[in-house]
């Protein structure tokens, strides 16, 4: 596992010392300096707090007597009034902008789950065993779901059990996670900055996405000054 160990190491760039004020950024869709009702939801859960959604937030405002939209200095006294009130905590969520794999990651997914041609027994199984459905399954984003990133994913180790050794040291697949999360936080616990956000179709099989990103990542990666193609971060729903 110590190519993909390193990858994840070298790719993992962490949130600076002053994690509130990245958290902000990170979730301020707009850039404009303030956070609706959504987005300071999702700071919170970036911060690990996990306040039911929308009553707890909106009483705990009223309380403060402080309104939407938030500053940070709005955000630091909603959370600080949460964390004091027995508010539901978990695992911080990395942010949903900084929820990107790096193309080297992406193509190691590709090798270990086409190379070793274990995507496509796996859909060969399911297309012997349910001849009678309405599609078959092929090597694309939807067979990966569940038999893969959900499989994964999950704080249950035995989700994984079909995924063979091999497959998970190919990819660099940490141990099951303690709460479930994205593959993306998996692999990456503190997040990346995202350069593209992609949009596509599941039902393109994965050695064509991959492909896809590969040539498209050729042409840009200098201009987002990055070393090779293969550093440049996308944002892929599937992982997300």
């Amino acid at each position: 596992m110590g190519e993909a160990l390193e990858i994840a190491n070298t790719a993992s760039l962490s949130l600076s010392d002053n994690r509130f004020d990245d958290v902000f950024e990170a979730c301020c869709a707009n850039s404009n300096g303030v956070l609706d009702l959504s987005e300071s939801k999702y700071a919170c859960q970036a911060l690990g707090l996990y306040p039911d959604f929308p009553k707890e937030i909106e009483r705990t405002m009223e309380k403060l007597n402080i309104n939407f939209p938030l500053n940070k200095d709005g955000l630091k006294k909603l959370t600080e009034a949460l964390g004091k009130s027995g508010c539901k905590r978990a695992i911080p969520a990395v942010p949903y902008s900084r929820r990107g794999l790096t193309l080297r990651q992406i193509k190691l997914i590709g090798k270990g789950l086409l190379k070793t041609k274990w995507l496509q027994d796996h859909c060969d199984t399911f297309n012997k065993e349910h001849k009678d459905a309405k599609f078959q399954m092929n090597p694309n984003l939807y067979s990966m779901d569940e038999s893969f990133v959900q499989a994964t994913t999950s704080t249950d180790v035995r989700a994984r059990d079909s995924i063979t050794d091999d497959v998970l040291e190919i990819i660099g697949v940490p141990e099951a996670p303690n709460e479930t999360c994205c593959y993306a936080q998996l692999i990456n616990p503190q997040g990346l900055e995202v350069d593209y956000f992609v949009s596509h179709y599941w039902g393109h099989e994965f050695e064509r996405t991959v492909k896809a990103l590969s040539n498209f990542a050729e042409g840009v990666y200098q201009d987002s000054k990055k070393d090779s193609a293969d550093d440049v971060v996308f944002w892929i729903c599937l992982f997300a």
